[in-house]
């Protein structure tokens, strides 16, 4: 009976804890459509939520959250064109029907299966997928997106998932015409994003492409958010510690037999005059393989042999070489069953966190990276990613944003198909993080 109760609390306060991100996400659609449409008045368009992502108005009735169980087969669906899949139940709620739509703009999805998502999936151009991990949710989603040419992101930083996706979805994902990105996170995108700035900056001032990029990335959080410290011990416990441990980053590349060289500094440290002292970063593997994917598909832009390397910020040597071996240390304790098991006891439960208004006013992220080409001493292009207040806000205003960047290009411009990555969305997609409060930027010939 303890159990039970410990459970249903649990699962009550992460249900609140999750609402909260999709209260962002539907509050920044609302605060979107809001300059669209002056905007769209001002040139004597029409309304454009007419024709735009969105569609149908969410309001806070259409936030309402059931208990969040382990493993859902209940999914509600908040309809606004693109669709982003939220709640979840693990049994049926008396109060709705099992199936159709529940008022206006929700629907429920009966099973997590091609038979349950379809009927929704075919209605939907972007959908945004919140639910994880994804190694155990994900893939019906993308797989029945992928068949239907149904437009995808999500918030996954599972590089060892991603690797299957692009395996078994690539090829159907092109030849429907869907855009899958399964990386819109507040760690990846805003890794992939300064490199391809960097590059576009290169290529911009007529210099042959960057050699290597370096990039410094960094997150102030209050702590970790218990759904992705969660992923994180599951993800080692499902694939293993290997991809951290030899962070191999052609996983994620069209061609698997390319081996992206890899520059092995001593215990982790490097030094750039412009950086600064640099050390060991977990987040590094994930990151890496999703800027080399983006280099691989642009060569235009980055050229044949780019190379990315990302670390973070150090105070001096002694600060880097402690930060590495705690880092190694960390991913072997990892593989540890008896770890995992401490970790989650201490952990903050799935859909919760540090206090949201507190994060907002001290959390922060914040990426910034230089480029070399080859035959030159100092770089010659610097980028920068920032922003300021909480990283679930980030994350899902990066989701919305990429969404409403893919329904835009699909109106103005070609666009690539199957399994991309953030930067392939180009200069729209910066663009509308700026409008949204990002700093973006990319300069040339940098001098210290």
């Amino acid at each position: 009976m303890s159990n039970y109760h410990n459970g249903r609390h649990r699962d009550v306060y992460r249900a609140k804890e999750e609402a909260k991100i999709w209260y962002i996400i539907n509050r920044h659609l609302k605060r979107q459509w809001a300059i669209d449409r002056r905007l769209s008045k001002h040139n004597g368009h029409s309304d454009p939520r007419d024709n735009h992502l969105g569609r149908h108005r969410v309001d806070r009735h259409n936030l309402r959250r059931a208990y969040c169980q382990d493993f859902p087969n209940e999914y509600e669906v908040v309809h606004c064109r693109s669709f982003s899949l939220k709640a979840r139940s693990s049994v049926p709620r008396p109060t709705r029907h099992q199936s159709g739509s529940i008022g206006a703009g929700i629907y429920i999805v009966p099973q997590l299966n091609a038979q349950g998502l379809e009927p929704i999936v075919r209605k939907t151009k972007v959908l945004i997928n919140g639910i994880g991990p994804y190694h155990r949710y994900g893939t019906p989603v993308v797989d029945t997106c992928a068949r239907n040419g149904t437009h995808y992101v999500d918030f996954s930083t599972e590089t060892a998932l991603i690797t299957e996706m692009i395996r078994n979805f690539h090829e159907t994902t092109k030849s429907s015409g869907a855009i899958i990105i399964p990386a819109i996170s507040g760690s990846s995108a805003p890794s992939d994003l300064v490199a391809w700035l960097i590059a576009r900056r290169v290529r911009e001032q007529d210099l042959p492409a960057a050699s290597e990029i370096i990039c410094s990335g960094k997150l102030n959080m209050l702590g970790m958010q218990g759904g992705s410290l969660h992923t994180v011990l599951e993800v080692a416990e499902t694939y293993g510690i290997s991809g951290w441990l030899t962070s191999d980053t052609s996983v994620l590349l069209p061609n698997p037999k390319h081996v992206v060289k890899k520059n092995m500094e001593p215990m982790g440290h490097r030094y750039d005059r412009y950086l600064g002292h640099l050390a060991t970063s977990f987040v590094a593997w994930g990151n890496e393989s999703i800027a080399q994917r983006s280099a691989a598909l642009k060569p235009k832009i980055y050229g044949q042999e780019s190379l990315y390397n990302e670390y973070i910020p150090a105070t001096g040597l002694i600060s880097a070489l402690l930060m590495h071996i705690v880092t190694k240390l960390g991913i072997f304790l990892l593989a540890v069953p008896w770890f995992r098991s401490f970790i989650r006891g201490k952990s903050f439960n799935r859909g919760s966190g540090p206090d949201r208004d507190e994060s907002r006013k001290i959390e922060s992220a914040e990426w910034k990276a230089v480029g070399y080409v080859t035959g030159e001493k100092d770089p010659v292009a610097l980028a920068k990613f920032s922003y300021k207040g909480a990283l679930v806000d980030m994350a899902a205003i990066l989701a919305v944003e990429a969404a409403a960047t893919i329904d835009q290009m699909n109106k103005t411009e070609a666009t690539s198909a199957g399994l991309l990555t953030p930067s392939t969305l180009g200069i729209t997609f910066v663009d509308r993080l700026r409008t949204a409060g990002f700093d973006l930027m990319a300069e040339g010939s940098v001098s210290h």
